[in-house]
């Protein structure tokens, strides 16, 4: 099982928690629950949505603001209405062990520092505005005597080289960012560092923590549409990872386009791993098919721009080809957990279903449109769509 927890899953335009995901790799030496890492999948956001976060314990919890609902905003219909029964899904403050008077603040930087490594899908600002801005409180004296006792203080920036280059290269410049790469501490080392992954390598969670190497994580390029300017792929990547002693794997998406190349070179990876159980695909579907050519096979978007993004249509496109895949396997039958995330806040959505005040949120449309073309394609035994919330944990 994967414990997953949503700081951000917006696609924009608003600004407030774009994509940010953490997971918990548990620590495998003792029920020691301090001790457990977190490592980031993209960084849209990061302290702000994990103060959030500590409010829901000490009752001051404040959800996202509902753009659609003309009456005060019900979360749990909300949830019910965009979650999936089988999912475990809980609205909670990170587990972690403070003095007993510790303020948000000091919370919020102490579990800051059990995240480390940042695999970001791609350079765009929606992925990493937050990883970047946070920045700076790894120089101030009470995140460092909150966290002196951690083994490992440098966070590390991960991603293929399309990714690393532009932030490492155009953002810490000293032009957009301080170049924080550059400042090294007394010991010689710098609080923030960047490592370039190899497509298709298989890297090694490695953690003084554990006493075996559980997780490993492998990530392989996407295509994102292409430039306005040169007419170049626009590159971004997913990340799949491996808990090795469940024998069970988790995707995130960064985002992406239907295409013939990229996604089929993903859907062949996820069936050659025979041996580990998909337990959930984190993959965006940002922007709802026309509904007045949903039922056009040839055109369903009638034409509209995707901008490099999903829509319900040719994201179930995608998905009958990695579960023909699965089933050419012989691998029959199976469950696929999907988690949508990156949904814009789109003016045009209107769902036709009986949602009350909720009929204009683009999830809702989205998650309709996702269901409708599921059965056409008779998928929907198969797949089970949830839309994610900012501030839930999920337990895939």
């Amino acid at each position: 099982m994967f414990e997953v927890i949503v700081l951000g899953s917006s696609g924009g335009p608003f600004e407030t928690q774009t994509q940010c995901f953490l997971v918990r790799l548990n620590n495998c030496n003792n029920n020691d629950s301090n001790n457990d890492e977190y490592i980031s999948f993209d960084g849209g956001c990061g302290l702000n949505a994990i103060a959030k976060l500590f409010t829901v314990e000490n009752k001051t919890y404040t959800p996202e603001i509902d753009l659609y609902c003309t009456t005060t905003t019900n979360t749990s219909k909300m949830m019910d209405l965009i979650t999936d029964k089988s999912v475990n899904v809980i609205l909670k403050s990170p587990d972690i062990k403070t003095s007993q008077n510790s303020n948000i603040l000091s919370k919020t930087l102490q579990f800051y520092g059990k995240i480390n490594k940042f695999f970001i899908t791609h350079a765009h600002l929606d992925h990493i505005s937050g990883f970047i801005i946070n920045t700076p409180i790894l120089y101030d004296q009470l995140y460092n005597d909150l966290n002196q006792h951690t083994t490992n203080m440098q966070k590390t920036l991960y991603g293929l080289e399309t990714t690393v280059r532009p932030i490492t290269e155009n953002i810490f410049n000293c032009k957009i960012w301080p170049n924080l790469l550059a400042i090294k501490t007394n010991s010689g080392d710098a609080k923030i560092s960047s490592e370039i992954l190899i497509p298709g390598k298989e890297y090694v969670l490695s953690s003084s923590l554990r006493k075996n190497d559980a997780y490993s994580i492998v990530t392989l390029p996407l295509r994102h549409g292409t430039s306005i300017t040169t007419g170049e792929i626009v590159f971004s990547s997913v990340y799949i990872l491996f808990n090795h002693l469940s024998s069970e794997m988790l995707f995130v998406f960064g985002d992406c386009e239907s295409d013939p190349t990229y996604l089929n070179q993903v859907w062949e990876y996820a069936t050659s791993k025979t041996s580990f159980k998909i337990k959930g695909i984190f993959i965006e579907c940002s922007m709802p098919d026309d509904p007045s050519a949903i039922n056009d096979p040839n055109d369903p978007n009638n034409g509209a721009e995707l901008y490099g993004h999903m829509s319900p249509y040719y994201l179930i496109c995608e998905l009958e080809k990695l579960i023909r895949k699965i089933q050419s396997k012989g691998n029959t039958p199976f469950i696929l957990n999907i988690f949508i995330t990156h949904v814009k806040q789109n003016t045009l959505a209107m769902a036709t279903s009986n949602t009350d005040n909720y009929s204009y949120n683009p999830k809702l449309l989205i998650l309709e449109q996702l269901k409708c073309n599921a059965r056409k394609r008779k998928l929907d035994k198969i797949l089970k769509f949830s839309i994610l919330m900012n501030d839930y944990t999920y337990y895939v």
